[in-house]
Parts: structure tokens; C-alpha cells; sequence
């Protein structure tokens, strides 16, 4: 299962995790074109769930690749800390 398969089913699911939730931000790249914002989160799951609320980005969860510190990861069960920058990639098309 991929990582937009799995936001997909976080946010039909609404599935809360329980943890200690810290501040995260959130960079949105490419055709997105939304400012940066902090959330609290423990897991990428915690994420999903709060961005799902935002029209603006609903629409890429599905499709969008997901990095954490600069790095691809795909399990909504990634757990974040504190001052952790989690980027959402949506898909791009060349020409």
C-alpha cells in the first residue's frame, strides 16, 4: 500500500493516534502553492488526519508523496518529534 493510499484510508478512517504530539511543520511544494504552516502532531497519521480539514490540500492527499526531514517515507505511522519538517510532493508532470 502505497503512502497516498494510506492517507487516503487515515482520513475515510479518521484513525487517532495516541502519543506525545509535538510541533511539526508542514511545507507544501510545487503546484500546492500554500504557505507553510506548524501543527502538533505524534505521526504522519496525526497529520493526515488535521490536513484532511483544509480544503486547499485535501485534494493532493491521495496523490501527493510525503517526506519527513528530507526524506521519502510510506507508512502513516512514522512517528514525528519536535522541530521535524514534513513535505508534501504532489506529482508533477514534464515537458
Amino acid at each position: 500500500m502505497t503512502l497516498s493510499t494510506n492517507l487516503a484510508l487515515a482520513i475515510i478512517t479518521k484513525t487517532k493516534t495516541y502519543g506525545v504530539f509535538s510541533m511539526v511543520r508542514i511545507e507544501f511544494l510545487g503546484p500546492i502553492q500554500k504557505a507553510s504552516i506548524e501543527l502538533e502532531a505524534s505521526s504522519l497519521r496525526d497529520v493526515a488526519n488535521q490536513l484532511h480539514h483544509d480544503k486547499e490540500v485535501r485534494e493532493w492527499l491521495e496523490t501527493a508523496a510525503v517526506a519527513v526531514n528530507d526524506t521519502l517515507v510510506a507508512s502513516l505511522d512514522t512517528p514525528l518529534k519536535a522541530g521535524d519538517k514534513v513535505s508534501l510532493l504532489p506529482p508533477v508532470c514534464g515537458g
